[in-house]
């Protein structure tokens, strides 16, 4: 079986997918039992297949899948498995410039004028939803900071005016950047340096990057970027700048 894949991460984690190509094969979800896959696709040698599950709770999930051949007993694979950790949604909250973030927020408020970082990710595991709010700077330091934490997801709102928008420094891995309006920042949009944890990288989908000088910034030692629908125009630079890093 191929690693599970899910689908999107942070707040539309309530919404699984898995994909796999086996000969035949079973799943399970939290340990309620294995189940027959069911192929949307399927030929004598690949088959595929996406099992959806809404409303999932709060807390540490699993999805397994088995791989069996067609002989009589069948031979039975090891199970490829998924674990995942759905947070509990945000609490609204009203927030201010340099803020540190130790809890999931949705943000009530726009902040002008940061004189230096905008908010600043001070914890792994957490949702920063700007909920279509403005983080706008003076030209310094950063819209939204992480040094070093892990599966954190910043989505839906706008940054503007900062040396960079977003910026996500060395040790930090499996983080989401989606759905944002980054512009007119100074030196770039979204900026990743060093970034990945033991190689797992992060994820910038679904934004939109504007008037920058560059758009998206892979600095040195940045591992297993994923990169995809992010839309770039009419930045000064480049539109994704790479430098002796990976995605």
């Amino acid at each position: 079986a191929q690693r599970p894949r899910l689908g999107a991460g942070g707040l539309d984690d309530q919404v699984q997918a898995l994909r796999t190509a086996v000969a035949d094969g079973v799943f399970t979800l939290d340990g309620t039992g294995f189940a027959p896959c069911t192929w949307t696709t399927f030929d004598p040698m690949f088959a595929r297949g996406t099992y959806t599950r809404i409303g999932l709770l709060p807390g540490l999930h699993e999805f397994q899948v088995q791989a069996r051949d067609r002989d009589i007993p069948p031979n039975v694979g090891s199970p490829a498995v998924w674990r995942w950790v759905i947070q509990s949604p945000p609490t609204p909250a009203e927030v201010s410039c340099g803020e540190i973030l130790v809890e999931s927020v949705q943000v009530t408020n726009d902040l002008i004028d940061c004189p230096g970082h905008g908010l600043i990710v001070g914890k792994s595991g957490i949702t920063v939803d700007l909920d279509g709010h403005v983080i706008d700077g003076l030209g310094l330091e950063a819209g939204i900071l992480s040094h070093g934490f892990d599966n954190v997801t910043v989505t839906n709102g706008t940054v503007s005016e900062f040396d960079y928008g977003v910026q996500l420094n060395p040790g930090t891995g499996r983080n989401v950047i989606s759905s944002m309006q980054v512009l007119h920042n100074q030196e770039g949009g979204i900026a990743l340096a060093d970034a990945h944890q033991a190689g797992n990288g992060n994820t910038l989908r679904g934004n939109t990057l504007t008037f920058n000088k560059i758009g998206i910034a892979l600095y040195s030692g940045t591992k297993n970027a994923i990169v995809r629908e992010n839309q770039l125009a009419a930045n000064a630079g480049q539109g994704v700048y790479i430098e002796h890093a990976s995605s």
